[in-house]
C-alpha cells in the first residue's frame, strides 16, 4: 500500500515573535529589485518588440543551432549603468540555456581577466 504524501505545515510563531526575515544570501551585495535595475514597463515593451523582430537565439545561431529566444540579453553587462542598458547594439536575442550557462561563464571570465566580453564570446564560438 502506498504511503501518504508528507504534510508540510507552516512554522508557528508564538508570543511577540516577528515574521522571519528573508535573507538574500545568494547576492554578496544586494543589487536592487529588477525595477530598480531598469527592468521597467518601458523595458518590457522594448524586449517584446525586440523578440518579435529577432525571434532566434543569436548565440545558438552562431554555433550552427536553432533555438527560439526567450529573453533579450545585454551583450555587455550594464551593472546598473542606464547608458549601457539602453545602448544601441548592446542587445541580443537569447534563449535561457545560453543566457544562464555559457554567457554567464563568459561574463565571469571577462570580469576576471579584464577582457572584452565579445572577445571571450568569440573564443568559445558564441560570437562572430
Amino acid at each position: 500500500m502506498p504511503k501518504a504524501a508528507p504534510i508540510h505545515k507552516r512554522p508557528q510563531l508564538t508570543g511577540n515573535a516577528t515574521k522571519p526575515v528573508r535573507v538574500r544570501s545568494h547576492n554578496k551585495e544586494y543589487r536592487g529589485t529588477a525595477h530598480e535595475r531598469g527592468y521597467t514597463y518601458k523595458w518590457q515593451k522594448f524586449s517584446s518588440a525586440w523578440l518579435r523582430s529577432n525571434p532566434l537565439c543569436i548565440y545558438c545561431t552562431n554555433q550552427g543551432n536553432v533555438a527560439l529566444a526567450t529573453l533579450v540579453d545585454h551583450i555587455q553587462p550594464h551593472r546598473g549603468d542606464t547608458d549601457i542598458f539602453w545602448r544601441e547594439g548592446n542587445h541580443a536575442s537569447c534563449c535561457n540555456k545560453c543566457h544562464n550557462g555559457p554567457k554567464q561563464r563568459a561574463e565571469n571570465i571577462a570580469d576576471k581577466t579584464g577582457t572584452d566580453i565579445k572577445d571571450v564570446l568569440k573564443s568559445i564560438g558564441m560570437w562572430k
